[in-house]
C-alpha cells in the first residue's frame, strides 16, 4: 500500500465509469487523464484470495471498465462465408474487472451476445465462442509492446484461450512469436470459467493464475494486456475474431516507473498529434501505392497489411514505430499460398506454381533475420509524423 504522506498528494475521482487520477500515483510524471480513462483498469488488490465465480460479492469492489474491440483487418481465414461476416461489423464492447491478492490476478469479463455458441467434438461447422486474454512475455522500462496480434519475433506473448463447448469451458495457454506460431504451453496452472447468462443474453468468464508462474510474471504495477472475442455464430476462429490493442492493468500497491508510463501514454500527451486532415493528405501519398485503408484500395490486395481500423487495435507507440523503423516490429502474413507467380511452368503432375514473393511482406538477411519490405520513414518532419498519427489512429 502506498506510504501515508504520499497519499496526501494523491487525489481519486470518478468520471462516468473510469477511474481517473487527478495527481498521478505513478510519481512525478502526470499520465493524461484520456489515458487513464480509455486505456487502464485500476486493480483493487485485496487480502483474501481472488473471486472464483461470478456471483462472488468481492467483485463489487472492482472497478468496471468498457473496452471496445474491432475486427482485425491484418489476416483473412480462406472461408468465405467467415469473411462475409466481418464486413460492416459493430464494434463489441468487453466489460473488465480485476482484482489480485498477494499471489494472484484475476480478470471478470462480460459481453453480449445474442446467441450463445457451444463447441462440440465432431462438428466441423460448427465454432463455440471464444475469448483470451494476452499478455507479454517481458514488458517495463526499456521495453516496447509486443504486436498486439500474437506478438512477434523479438517480444513474445502469452494468450490464454477459453472456448465454450458442450463439456464445460476448453482453456489453451500459448506462446507465440507472431501468426501462426502459436505454441501450447502445458504446465500453466490458469484456469478460466466462462458461464452465459440467458436473461441478460451475456458471456461471463473469470480468468486468473498467480502473479508468478515459470518464468513469467506480471507482479508489476502497470501491466500490459490485451482481449480478443471470437461469435461462433459468424464462423470466428484463428485471425477472425474482435480485438483490443494493448490495455493495462494497475495494480494499487506498486509504483510504476514514470519513464515507463510516459512512454506507454505516448499520444495522449498535449502535443503528440498533429492535424489529422494533413495527415490524410499525406498517407494518400506515401501509404495508398501498397496499403488499404479508408476507402482507399488502389493497392493490390494482399500486397501489404491492411490497414483499415489499423488505429482502433494499434497504440500510437507502435503507429510511430512502425512508420519510422517498419523492421522492429515485423508483421507475418499468413496464407501465402494464396498468390502464385505464372511467369514459371507450374510442370502440371509435378508441382504447382510457385509463391509469388511480391506478396510477402517480408524478406530475411543472411542471418535469417525478418526485415519489413516497407521503407522506413525517418526522414519525417516531427509535424508530418504527428499529422500522420492523427490520421491514422482515427482511419476506417
Amino acid at each position: 500500500m502506498f506510504d501515508r504522506l504520499l497519499l496526501r498528494f494523491f487525489s481519486i475521482f470518478m468520471v462516468g465509469q473510469a477511474l481517473l487520477i487527478c495527481d498521478s500515483v505513478f510519481g512525478a510524471y502526470k499520465a493524461p487523464e484520456p489515458f487513464l480513462k480509455n486505456e487502464v483498469v485500476q486493480v483493487k488488490v485485496i487480502t483474501s484470495a481472488v473471486p472464483r465465480t461470478v456471483s462472488d460479492k468481492k467483485w463489487s469492489k472492482a472497478q468496471k471498465q468498457i473496452f471496445k474491440l474491432h475486427t482485425q483487418q491484418t489476416v483473412r481465414l480462406n472461408d468465405r462465408d467467415a469473411n462475409e461476416y466481418l464486413k460492416n461489423q459493430k464494434p463489441l464492447e468487453l466489460h473488465v474487472r480485476a482484482l489480485a491478492s498477494a499471489q494472484q490476478l484475476a480478470l471478470l469479463l462480460e459481453w453480449k451476445d445474442e446467441n450463445p455458441n457451444l463447441a462440440t467434438g465432431n462438428e466441423t461447422r460448427l465454432f463455440g465462442d471464444s475469448v483470451a486474454v494476452q499478455f507479454p512475455y517481458v514488458f517495463g522500462e526499456g521495453h516496447r509492446l509486443p504486436y498486439v496480434g500474437m506478438g512477434d519475433d523479438k517480444y513474445p506473448v502469452v494468450a490464454y484461450l477459453g472456448r465454450a463447448t458442450q463439456k464445460g469451458t476448453l482453456l489453451r495457454t500459448t506462446a507465440a512469436v507472431g501468426f501462426g506460431s502459436s505454441t501450447r504451453q502445458k504446465k500453466s496452472q490458469a484456469k478460466m470459467n466462462m458461464s452465459y447468462d440467458k436473461k441478460d443474453k451475456m458471456w461471463r468468464a473469470i480468468w486468473y493464475r498467480s502473479l508468478k508462474e515459470g518464468g513469467h510474471s506480471l507482479k508489476q504495477s502497470l501491466i500490459p494486456v490485451a482481449f480478443a472475442v471470437w461469435d461462433g455464430d459468424r464462423y470466428e476462429r484463428g485471425g477472425n475474431k474482435s480485438l483490443s490493442s494493448w490495455k493495462f492493468l494497475k495494480l494499487e500497491n506498486l509504483k510504476a516507473s514514470e519513464k515507463y508510463l510516459e512512454n506507454m501514454a505516448f499520444g495522449y500527451a498535449p502535443g503528440d498529434l498533429g492535424d489529422k486532415s494533413k495527415g490524410k493528405t499525406l498517407a494518400l501519398q506515401s501509404c495508398a501505392a501498397c496499403h488499404h485503408f479508408e476507402g482507399v484500395t488502389s493497392a493490390l490486395s494482399d500486397f501489404a497489411p491492411d490497414l483499415s481500423q489499423i488505429g482502433k487495435i494499434a497504440t500510437f507507440s507502435y503507429l510511430r514505430d512502425s512508420i519510422l523503423s517498419p523492421s522492429e516490429v515485423v508483421v507475418r502474413n499468413l496464407n501465402q499460398n494464396r498468390h502464385y507467380s505464372k511467369v514459371e511452368s507450374s510442370e502440371v503432375g509435378k508441382r504447382g506454381y510457385p509463391n509469388n514473393p511480391s506478396y510477402l511482406w517480408y524478406s530475411k538477411d543472411q542471418g535469417g533475420k525478418l526485415i519489413s519490405k516497407m521503407p522506413p520513414f525517418g526522414y519525417l518532419s516531427k509535424e508530418d509524423l504527428s499529422n500522420l498519427l492523427a490520421f491514422m489512429k482515427e482511419v476506417e
